[in-house]
């Protein structure tokens, strides 16, 4: 996996990083799925 060489360079930012993504990405579908989508 290239995950883990780029984690062994710096856990910490490629953690958060990951988080912010997956945190965006579950808002966006949250938005989606809760507002009925109308236009």
């Amino acid at each position: 996996m290239s995950i883990c060489r780029v984690v062994h360079l710096k856990p910490e930012a490629v953690i958060d990083a990951i988080t912010k993504l997956r945190k965006k990405i579950a808002r966006e579908i949250y938005k989606d799925r809760i507002r009925p989508q109308q236009g």
